[in-house]
């Protein structure tokens, strides 16, 4: 691939039953973005789908930059400068896993995760990753009810056991060629 790009990806459920009140998405995510105003780069947002609509349930991106300094780095997509990524641990460590636990709106019927890096600097970072994806709670799943805290777990192929179901999400990405600032 050459030339420099915005990057933007989904993962989209599929439809299941209505979630009835108390029912929560868990997660597990580690990520590594561009710092710089993490709250408006490389967004990685969380939304379920209530009545129609697509509905922010939560946006994972720090609030503030890393106040730490780092050497002088040179990006995947051409741009150096100095900066340090935001990442899901302690500065200058790793990646690490966080286990996310949101609270879901009643009726909620998909979930669905988009990154979108937003413009075409400082993309050299290794994104987001998401892993044992479920929702909890009472929830209702084909029509039937799973018994209190029972999960709909939401990774890989469509398996039924005991009561716990998988679903294979559907995942789209979209390179978009930027025009320069």
């Amino acid at each position: 691939m050459s030339g420099v790009y915005v990057i933007y990806g989904s993962l989209t459920s599929p439809s299941f039953s209505p979630t009835p009140k108390g029912s929560h998405l868990v997660f597990a995510s580690w990520w590594e973005i561009e710092s710089a105003d993490p709250n408006y780069y490389d967004l990685m947002v969380v939304e379920a789908y209530v009545n129609g609509s697509w509905i922010e349930i939560a946006r994972l991106n720090p609030t503030t930059a890393p106040t730490w300094g780092s050497p002088d780095l040179h990006y995947a997509s051409g741009y150096s400068g100095l900066g340090e990524p935001a990442v899901s641990s302690d500065p200058f460590e790793p990646p690490k896993w966080v286990i996310y636990d949101i609270e879901l709106p009643n009726g909620t019927t998909q979930i669905r995760f988009t990154f979108d890096t937003v413009d075409n600097a400082y993309n050299g970072f290794r994104g987001w990753i998401i892993d044992s994806v479920k929702i909890t709670g009472p929830a209702t799943v084909g029509g039937s009810l799973l018994p209190s805290g029972g999960i709909i777990n939401l990774n890989t192929a469509l398996i039924v056991v005991s009561s716990i179901i998988m679903i294979t999400f559907t995942v789209s990405i979209l390179r978009r060629k930027s025009r320069a600032k």
